[in-house]
């Protein structure tokens, strides 16, 4: 991101706008993260499905799906 204008520096969205640029790079974290909690959660779900009494699975679970 950039709050400067300058002809020698190519902007993705041609014009220099900090304000947009900053939601955009928002927006793109805040879909990584989901994707990464999805992730997890499949992937805590699979462990208790083998073995339902593990608390620690329980327990990220539980705060997975807060999230």
């Amino acid at each position: 991101m950039r709050a400067f204008d300058d002809v020698e520096v190519v902007h993705t969205e041609i014009e220099v706008d900090p304000i947009r640029d900053m939601g955009i790079i928002y927006e793109e974290l805040l879909l990584k993260d989901k994707d990464a909690v999805e992730k997890r959660l499949e992937e805590v779900k699979k462990v208790l499905a083998r073995n339902g009494s593990d608390k620690a699975s329980k327990d990220e679970l539980e705060v997975l799906l807060k999230v």
